[in-house]
């Protein structure tokens, strides 16, 4: 080959070698996001092979495209007639990290994407253009620190909030249903209601014992609405003045009138009656209400153990006293208020007044006991007269009667006689019932509670028990020799 030929040839040679020295990778990057959207970035690299990378090509902070670019604008002109021999090809291997693509781009069925509150974006790092790299990274990792901390503060907060709100909701629905359970329960404690409200009394005459106080004050009340003359029977002047008073002003009726009566006293109950019939001519319905319960030992006037004295012969000797102006003025009635204690009661004939063994709460049912037994006896000797007889049970009653219980007893059962035990106008409303209801007119000596008829113990229902007792009543009494 000439060398004319061989010139011809170089140029040919030398382009095809520059030809060579330009390469060009490409690197593509697809992702898709979780609403189906696929995207795809390039990056193009152009090296040129003439020459090594050399620190000068990596420009722009470290940009491999732009290293590339300078690179290619580096390749210097072909020269014409020179062997060139090309240095050996350093390797380029372009170190690149791809990131995995984040949960919230994944749109696998794999990954489902929980539900977390919108949290705050961490912190860029910061350019590390300063010559003091380590402060800025130290600076970074601080305030990167305090965003974490704030987070978990956040977080602790909520918490709390949520803690707090699962503690008042669990509080205040126990307090509805504790509410809710002791309504209840004192309602239904509250026994039943004399629901009759169209009953009048207008023109009718009412004696109450005891009626400055509890169930004989909320039954005067009753009377005195529905145009009764109501005459209260009360051992303590002061007292009687002061609810009479109050009778006037709930009842809104004039004809309430108050007598001094201490059945303790047989020549108390003999003046009352006396000055009662200075007063009136009639008298339709006599409610023996007053009473005492588990008292210490004690006597009346006339002697006798106050349980058996006050409850038994005081309302003994009222009644027959009254008895002809209680035929005078028939249909009349007699009420007598017992209790459920009858029956644990028991008549002790050989020791009836407690002389030789006294225990307060065997004195008090012996004394309903008698009730029940003499309201029963009464009920015969006046069949025929239009004078009928009730004996009744009120219920458990948180009143005056049981201020003879001990007084650290009476404070801690508070809560439960409010819950468990009746108004005094609940407890009312049987003896209303049994001085007013018109389906019971034909009854006699029968005993009731919670407006309806019940059946006492048998001992309760002892006949020859109440004669026996009738008899020793009238001797003690002074009854026997009228």
């Amino acid at each position: 080959m000439t060398n004319q030929e061989q010139q011809q040839q170089q140029p040919g040679q030398q382009q095809k070698h520059h030809q060579q020295q330009a390469i060009a990778i490409t690197i593509r990057d697809t992702c898709t996001t979780s609403e189906g959207v696929t995207g795809e970035r390039k990056v193009k690299l152009i090296v040129n092979r003439s020459s090594p990378v050399s620190s000068a090509t990596r420009t722009n902070d470290g940009d491999p495209v732009a290293g590339a670019s300078a690179a290619a604008a580096a390749v210097p002109p072909p020269v014409a007639n020179t062997t060139t021999t090309l240095p050996p090809l350093p390797p380029l291997v372009p170190i690149m990290s791809i990131s995995p693509i984040p949960p919230s781009l994944d749109a696998s069925p794999h990954h489902p994407q929980p539900q977390q509150p919108p949290q705050p974006a961490p912190l860029p790092p910061p350019p590390l253009s300063h010559p003091n790299h380590q402060h800025q990274l130290e600076q970074y990792q601080y305030q990167l620190h305090q965003q974490q901390l704030q987070q978990l503060q956040y977080q602790q907060r909520q918490q709390q909030q949520h803690d707090l709100f699962m503690i008042v909701s669990i509080c205040l629905g126990s307090f509805i249903l504790i509410f809710a359970i002791v309504y209840f329960v004192r309602k239904f404690f509250q026994g039943g209601q004399f629901k009759n409200k169209d009953i009048r009394l207008d023109a009718k005459v009412v004696i109450i014992t005891g009626a400055n106080a509890g169930i004989g004050k909320e039954a005067a009340i009753e009377c005195a609405k529905r145009g009764a003359r109501v005459y209260m029977g009360c051992r303590d002047p002061a007292r009687m003045e002061k609810a009479r008073q109050e009778i006037l002003d709930k009842s809104g009726s004039q004809n309430v009138f108050g007598l001094e009566l201490d059945l303790a006293s047989f020549e108390s109950i003999r003046s009352f009656v006396k000055t009662f019939l200075s007063m009136e001519r009639r008298l339709h319905v006599l409610i023996n209400n007053a009473g005492v319960m588990a008292c210490p030992k004690a006597y009346t006037k006339e002697g006798f153990e106050m349980h058996f004295g006050t409850n038994h012969l005081g309302h003994f000797l009222l009644t027959n006293l009254l008895l002809d102006v209680l035929k005078r003025s028939a249909p009349s009635r007699v009420v007598t208020v017992s209790s459920l204690g009858h029956k644990w009661g028991r008549i002790n004939k050989d020791d009836i007044n407690a002389e030789k063994d006294y225990r307060e709460w065997d004195a008090y049912m012996q004394s309903k006991l008698c009730n029940i037994l003499f309201s029963r006896h009464l009920a015969k000797r006046l069949r025929g007269t239009g004078v009928n007889t009730y004996a009744l049970h009120p219920g458990a009653i948180n009143t005056e009667l049981t201020r003879h219980l001990n007084p650290c007893i009476r404070t801690m059962a508070k809560p439960i006689f409010w819950v468990f035990f009746k108004t005094p106008k609940s407890g009312a409303q049987t003896t209303l019932y049994c001085a007013m209801e018109p389906t019971i007119a034909s009854h006699t000596g029968l005993y009731y509670s919670d407006c309806k008829l019940k059946e006492p113990e048998p001992h309760a229902q002892d006949d020859a028990m109440a004669e026996w007792l009738w008899n020793l009543s009238e001797r003690l009494t002074g009854l026997s020799s009228h």
